[in-house]
């Protein structure tokens, strides 16, 4: 997990998301954004290529996001990765 403030304020922010349930991820930023997320990705590390395909971000806010995996480690979930942009 880390973050990188550019001269112009942009602030970027990324992470790894550990294997878990099958389901939503709470991911907090390591430096909250002091005014909006711009974007916010996630993605999973997996044996194949899924059968859900509905990996996405929801309620996102200054302070991080809920990732939504369709899939878990009883189906080969291996973790993940996830991005944010910020101002």
């Amino acid at each position: 997990m880390g973050y990188y403030k550019f001269p112009n304020g942009l602030i970027m922010q990324w992470g790894y998301i550990m294997p878990a349930l099958h389901g939503q991820n709470k991911i907090i930023y390591p430096k909250p954004f002091p005014h909006a997320t711009s974007i916010a990705l996630c993605t999973t590390i997996r044996p194949d290529n899924g059968d859900g395909g509905y990996n996405h971000v929801w309620n996102v806010s200054r302070t991080g996001f809920i990732a939504v995996i369709d899939t878990d480690v009883e189906e080969g979930f291996k973790g993940g990765y996830w991005f944010a942009l910020g101002y």
